[in-house]
């Protein structure tokens, strides 16, 4: 069985001294050393997540094959306006075209494999789909909540915002309990927070304008928005804020999910590259809430309760502990507090065990 163990929250403070350095923030890439199938389980994935059937562009031999589209990228922890610091990248051309500084109007860097044509990306574009770079994986949660950060960026910012040239992505999530419109019942989960709203280039942008400047007028969802004309990191012109992907699913169930983009316009449109940057494909650990204590000043008064809730299903089998002993019949997702002591739950399902604690 895999074993997770959360503590309860212990907050440090740490006193950081701040020296000068002599380098320069700077976009690394790296798409020749690792496959795919290497990327996906060394840096994307992250913390409560078993994962399988690694496929690229439908293929599990692509997956294991270093490929242009795909790579490491890292700005060795010096922020850049990326915002992310490392993960792994999805290019519709060559990712090494994300390099900066951004001293190009448009660029295209071609992959060496193009591959056309996919129903869901056709779906969200309306537009023929042409050098594709689609990683599929399935994977099984050990908890309730799925996430992880992206940011999408594009060469077709801003010259070609509210267009039909308007380069597509999208992550689709299927399985147990998900009912989308897309291929298997899958839902995509690359959307503008709050919303069901795709992100894309005409959905999220600083306006239409000639040229790259460092002003642009304002357009749709702009908060979300990064104008990188004349960035010294990155090549791209524009690109989104941090934004995170995520989404309920449930716990020791298989799912699937296909982190796809590529080229979209008509008459098989090729030119100006897209690309989308992910790290920490996790599973949100157990949060039973702060500790209730009279050190911070939050004890419970005599007479009150409080709820604990894991939020898993009533199928999940947990066992509820006061002060280190089990508290008898306690096994489902809730537990009513109604004296002190140190709690904790441990949660039991085939693969997985999962501890937390919290004081009352």
């Amino acid at each position: 069985n895999l074993v997770y163990e959360y503590m309860k929250k212990t907050i440090l403070f740490a006193l950081l001294l701040l020296l000068p350095f002599c380098v320069n923030a700077q976009l690394f890439v790296n798409n020749t050393t690792f496959t795919p199938a290497d990327l996906v389980q060394n840096i994307l994935l992250g913390n409560g997540v078993t994962i399988s059937n690694i496929t690229f562009n439908g293929s599990a031999a692509n997956a294991n094959i270093a490929r242009d589209q795909v790579g490491f990228f890292s700005t060795n922890l010096i922020p850049t306006n990326l915002g992310l610091t490392q993960g792994i990248m999805l290019a519709n051309g060559n990712a090494t075209a994300a390099i900066g500084p951004n001293n190009e109007g448009g660029l295209t860097l071609p992959t060496a494999n193009p591959v056309a044509g996919d129903a869901d990306l056709q779906a969200l574009s309306n537009n023929s789909i042409n050098n594709k770079a689609i990683l599929e994986f399935d994977f099984i949660p050990n908890g309730s909540v799925l996430e992880f950060e992206y940011v999408f960026a594009s060469e077709e910012y801003p010259e070609w915002v509210n267009t039909q040239y308007n380069d597509v992505f999208g992550f689709f999530l299927s399985g147990p309990g998900i009912a989308g419109p897309f291929t298997n019942g899958a839902v995509n989960i690359a959307v503008i927070p709050s919303t069901t709203t795709p992100i894309s280039i005409n959905n999220v942008n600083g306006g239409y304008s000639l040229g790259c400047p460092t002003v642009l007028p304002g357009g749709a969802n702009t908060a979300y928005y990064v104008n990188n004309c004349g960035g010294a990191t990155i090549q791209y012109d524009g690109f989104t804020t941090v934004l995170t992907a995520t989404a309920n699913v449930q716990c020791g169930e298989l799912y699937h999910i296909k982190l796809a983009i590529a080229h979209a316009g008509p008459n098989g449109d090729n030119g100006l590259d897209s690309a989308v940057f992910m790290n920490d494909f996790r599973i949100v650990k157990f949060d039973l809430g702060p500790d209730l204590v009279d050190t911070l000043g939050s004890a419970l008064c005599e007479g009150q309760t409080q709820l604990l809730d894991t939020g898993l299903a009533t199928s999940v089998v947990h066992q509820w502990y006061q002060d280190g002993v089990f508290i008898q019949g306690e096994i489902g997702p809730t537990y009513q507090v109604t004296e002190a002591g140190v709690y904790s739950v441990l949660v039991y399902q085939e693969t997985y065990h999962q501890e937390v604690y919290k004081k009352y």
